[in-house]
């Protein structure tokens, strides 16, 4: 009887081992996947670092991208402009621009050049030349020998010999504009001169070794014989009479004293 109970209470004991073993079993596997759960949030949690500078990096690509596609189109913009201001030559002549800026074209003139062109005295006619301006719209002898080249409003003068240097720029006015304007603007002249070779007037303004000059139709004015000499000189001017071209050319010594001229409306 005894030996049954105590039989028991081992078999008891061994039970209550196995399932102490099992309890001990299933709690421990259950703290298992928390771990390894806890472990993996931890590494997602390291790795979130890490990955945190990379759209920082993305970000800072996307601003250098973005300055080199502004700088390239800040460049593009720069060469247009110095594209436009280098721009072929001007062949279109603004009297209205001569009228607002005597002191400007004077400067220009007294060095030789043509005021807001690329013509200048003493530029040679030959290869170059036509290779940089283009051949000219019109090439013809000139009334006192040598040849004229025509660009635009623009007749390039130069003597008999095509790769002589340019003695005579003319602009030819293509609107209407009066010696009355012209003398608003720039004053009196310097000389008013009768030219017998073309029969025309012309207004003239000194400018250091060049002078300028702008032509007139003689027949518009009164000129007169008042010396005796060959060359009439004149002696009313008439402010109506409508201004063909501006010249500039080499100085002349004027053998006549300038002398009082009466400015007529006809």
């Amino acid at each position: 009887m005894q030996n049954q109970q105590h039989k028991r209470t081992r078999i008891f004991h061994a039970a209550l081992t196995v399932i102490t073993i099992l309890i001990l079993g299933i709690v421990g596997f259950s703290y298992i996947p928390f771990n390894n759960e806890a472990s993996t949030s931890g590494a997602a949690s390291e790795e979130g670092v890490q990955e945190n500078p990379e759209p920082i990096i993305e970000e800072n690509e996307d601003e250098e991208v973005l300055d080199e596609q502004t700088e390239q189109v800040e460049t593009e913009e720069q060469v247009t402009q110095t594209d436009e201001s280098v721009e072929t030559h001007s062949t279109e002549l603004d009297f209205n621009s001569i009228l607002e800026n005597p002191t400007e074209f004077l400067d220009a003139a007294a060095q030789g050049r043509m005021y807001n062109t690329q013509f200048y005295l003493g530029m040679k006619v030959d290869n170059a030349f036509i290779s940089e301006y283009g051949e000219p719209e019109l090439q013809d002898y000139t009334v006192g020998g040598g040849y004229y080249y025509r660009y635009g409003n623009y007749y390039i003068v130069a003597p008999h010999d095509e790769k002589t240097n340019v003695v005579k720029i003319d602009g030819k006015v293509p609107e209407v504009h009066t010696v009355k304007e012209l003398l608003d603007a720039w004053g009196a002249p310097d000389y008013h001169v009768y030219n017998l070779l073309n029969t025309q007037v012309e207004l003239v303004y000194e400018a250091g070794d060049y002078q300028v000059y702008f032509e007139t139709n003689g027949d518009e004015h009164v000129v007169e014989d008042i010396y005796g000499g060959p060359d009439p000189e004149v002696t009313k001017l008439n402010l109506n009479a409508e201004i063909r071209f501006v010249t500039i050319d080499e100085r002349i010594d004027y053998q006549h004293e300038e002398h009082e001229v009466e400015r007529i409306e006809n």
